[in-house]
């Protein structure tokens, strides 16, 4: 009993612990995405974006510890995923703003995919685009930013 009964703890604290989402390995089928590079319009233009979330789990950039999250490459394995974009961006010195977009995607085996986005004064959109043939591989998520007309 008391076997079982430290079993069932060691189990609830493993629940406990933050889950990342897990890359296939290299050698696995899989497809990949990259994000974008920081953009920078003016001192105060700017925006990035990086996919935060795959299928409500965690992407795990520690491994870009030196290089950081903008313009890495990720693994992601193939198929349907909703990925969760976090978008950070100052339009025009009207202050720092960030927003969560949701976009659906299916991901097809050795296809390379780069997260694009745009931001104007009606909101953010974000998609995730096929690196060789330039097509859009989502949905265009759109979030309407709280930009004030100008």
């Amino acid at each position: 009993m008391r076997i079982i009964t430290t079993l069932f703890f060691v189990l609830l604290l493993i629940s406990c612990v933050g889950v990342k989402y897990q890359h296939p390995y290299v050698d696995a089928p899989h497809a990949t995405f990259q994000n974008p590079e920081e953009e920078v319009i003016s001192q105060f233009h700017w925006r990035k974006y990086f996919v935060q979330q795959i299928d409500s789990v965690d992407v795990n950039y520690s491994d870009e510890a030196w290089s950081g999250v903008y313009g890495s490459t990720k693994r992601v394995a193939p198929g349907s995923h909703i990925l969760t974009i976090r978008a950070t961006f100052n339009y025009d010195n009207s202050g720092v703003f960030f927003c969560l977009i949701d976009i659906e995607a299916s991901l097809e085996e050795g296809k390379n995919y780069i997260l694009e986005g745009e931001t104007t004064l009606d909101g953010v959109r974000v998609w995730l685009k096929d690196k060789e043939s330039g097509k859009i591989a989502s949905n265009i998520g759109f979030y309407e930013a709280p930009i004030p007309n100008k």
